[in-house]
């Protein structure tokens, strides 16, 4: 796998709303029947409420993700811009694909010593999140998130334990790594994902977006590379209009390649 310490130190000194060309990740993660992440591509589930029928702005909105998807995290450094562009404020929640999938085995085609391997370390990058948010520390989470996915999608550095630690260290919160081992956190993680479920419904994956005031929340956009600029806020209210008609519920365009990323 490639290590670029140089490309990935560039990286992250690049603002969030950087226009420096796209980055191609090389590895896929499609759906097929393993749930979850961004296994379909849902745009609205009828989000609707007073606030939003008024034609107020949404002042915040909730994150559930997995670090181990790539999708995910497409979407999460599209949001970030227009958090910036729009003044959002983001709750970062955890979503596990791990117990999601816990009855289901893995496709033979992920079935890999190599993948196995990014999913214990993001189960346990899960961990970290979760205890993060245990103490209230939402921009720690945002943090870590920017590093891990700099470092684990971006610039696919080998799933090892060393690299959560440098990611944590990168991050400040070395002091949360020994959570990693930690079991009484599966409860949290457990429920958050419970309630990523009741907000989108039961057949959704990672990521679920729910916006301040709305009754219902999404899975998804999905979106590869994640567009910035005017793009990005034109996909922002693309989603707002979408989710105000209570009969929508998904708009799907089949994916033919690996996702790919922006900058960020």
């Amino acid at each position: 796998m490639r290590s670029t310490a140089v490309f990935v130190d560039l990286l992250r000194r690049l603002p969030e709303t950087s226009s420096t060309r796209h980055v191609v990740l090389s590895e896929a993660m499609p759906g097929r029947r393993y749930r979850g992440c961004a296994a379909e591509a849902v745009v609205g589930a009828g989000l609707r409420s007073a606030a939003m029928s008024d034609g107020a702005a949404a002042t915040g909105v909730t994150f559930y993700f997995d670090p181990g998807c790539p999708w995910t995290w497409a979407t999460s450094r599209w949001l970030v811009e227009v958090a910036e562009q729009r003044g959002l404020d983001i709750r970062w929640r955890t979503f596990s694909l791990a117990l999601l999938n816990k009855d289901r085995p893995l496709p033979a085609f992920l079935d890999t010593p190599e993948f196995r391997a990014k999913l214990d370390l993001a189960a346990r990058a899960l961990r970290v999140v979760q205890a993060a948010l245990a103490r209230g520390d939402n921009e720690a989470v945002g943090r870590f998130y920017r590093e891990w996915g700099v470092r684990f999608h971006v610039a696919d550095e080998d799933p090892t334990p060393a690299l959560l630690d440098e990611v944590a260290e990168a991050a400040g919160v070395t002091d949360l790594l020994e959570s990693v081992d930690d079991p009484d956190l599966d409860s949290a993680i457990a429920g958050s994902l419970e309630e990523a479920q009741r907000l989108a419904g039961p057949d959704v994956g990672s990521p679920v977006l729910h916006v301040d005031g709305a009754g219902h929340g999404t899975f998804g956009p999905i979106v590869s590379p994640p567009p910035l600029g005017e793009d990005a806020g034109r996909l922002w209210d693309s989603v707002m209009a979408l989710s105000t008609i209570d009969s929508f519920y998904e708009l799907k365009r089949g994916r033919t390649g690996s996702a790919e990323f922006g900058a960020g």
